[in-house]
């Protein structure tokens, strides 16, 4: 199911969603923002990019991966930078979304087998 463009675009916005909601995760924890996004310009300037890995994160990998694209950093980047992340408690928004996704597993299970 990998390799449909449905489950792909889904994974990839997942991703892309997860990335940001660790940068937001990490700003709150810190509480700078500004030696935060510098950190992320360090690490990715210190990642090796041989021939190799271009090949391989480029065109093998199926999400974009931290140290593949300087233009997905460079959003993130930007993004800390203009005050663009959240910081927010939905916790009770996460409960609800479980407990509903489990209570509809169950009933499809119990429904079908």
């Amino acid at each position: 199911m990998f390799f449909t463009p449905l489950v792909f675009w889904a994974f990839r916005d997942l991703t892309a969603e997860k990335e940001k909601a660790s940068d937001d995760f990490a700003i709150r924890l810190t509480g700078k923002p500004m030696a935060f996004a510098q950190a992320l310009i360090k690490v990715w300037r210190m990642s090796p990019r041989t021939l190799f890995d271009n090949l391989a994160l480029d065109n093998f990998m199926p999400h974009p991966n931290f140290v593949s694209q300087a233009g997905i950093l460079e959003h993130r980047v930007k993004r800390i930078l203009n005050d663009e992340y959240t910081i927010r408690d939905d916790s009770r928004l996460t409960y609800v979304a479980i407990f509903g996704t489990l209570l509809l597993s169950i009933t499809i299970l119990y429904v079908f087998c």
